[in-house]
């Protein structure tokens, strides 16, 4: 009993010397010899997109072989201020062409390429240059755009199907990182509310057949259900969000 009470002494004075320390603890203006913490003029790479972003790639109407973000990068314009810029630009196209086997061949060809296409510009706030952890607050504005085309001729009759929707949105979140040993890199987490909304989701569909044209739009690029002389298809979201980040830093 007497050893149980003696360890309980020795872990309550620990800790009272512990929060003394973290309570009287004052900020250090040294920063890594790799220059781990980022101040003016630093730049940085990261990687995390957000659920949403995931959730809205993995939702494409159009796109099923995206990935990461391709370009993530940071700019410190002063020891407090970061700016960003994303850009993710996917796209896949296919071709075909040949003549039918008939006693009077007939040419035919048949096209079809999609995008997704997605930039991000935004900033955030330091709240401190020193703290090992930092804290920070920033808001950003996604905006892009999805495009559907395909072409399929055979003689003098062709359907050419085709789609250009625009996203725009909005967040902001609060977030914290925290730099890792020595090394120029960092870990983070951020949250915080976004938004989005998609226009133009509709197919446009021109069918030629000798000199007769007609246009019409439907709800998706299969042409099933019903058809529309006008039609305006969009959506939109907003909620929560979350994303983990990680970022290398360097200077010029």
């Amino acid at each position: 009993m007497k050893l149980k009470f003696g360890f309980l002494f020795v872990a309550v004075c620990f800790c009272s010397m512990s929060y003394a320390q973290l309570s009287t603890r004052e900020n250090t203006t040294s920063v890594f010899k790799t220059g781990s913490r980022p101040l003016k003029g630093s730049y940085g790479l990261y990687i995390g997109p957000s659920l949403r972003e995931i959730d809205e790639m993995i939702k494409s109407d159009e796109f099923d072989a995206w990935g990461l973000p391709l370009i993530n990068i940071k700019y410190y314009n002063s020891d407090n201020i970061e700016w960003r810029l994303g850009l993710q630009f996917n796209g896949k196209s296919s071709s075909l062409s040949g003549a039918t086997d008939a006693t009077t061949p007939v040419d035919v060809v048949s096209k079809e390429s999609n995008s997704f296409n997605r930039i991000s510009v935004g900033g955030a706030y330091h709240f401190s240059p020193k703290n090992l952890l930092d804290v920070y607050t920033g808001a950003y504005i996604p905006f892009g755009w999805d495009t559907y085309h395909s072409e399929q001729t055979i003689g003098t009759n062709s359907i050419v199907k085709s789609k250009f929707a625009p996203v725009i949105g909005v967040g902001a979140y609060i977030g914290l990182q925290a730099f890792i040993a020595d090394l120029p890199i960092s870990l983070g987490l951020e949250y915080g509310l976004s938004g989005i909304a998609r226009m133009g989701k509709q197919y446009k569909t021109v069918e030629t057949s000798g000199t007769t044209i007609q246009t019409y739009y439907t709800k998706d690029k299969s042409g099933s259900g019903d058809t529309y002389s006008k039609l305006s298809i969009g959506d939109s979201s907003f909620g929560t969000d979350v994303r983990i980040t990680f970022s290398y830093y360097f200077n010029k």
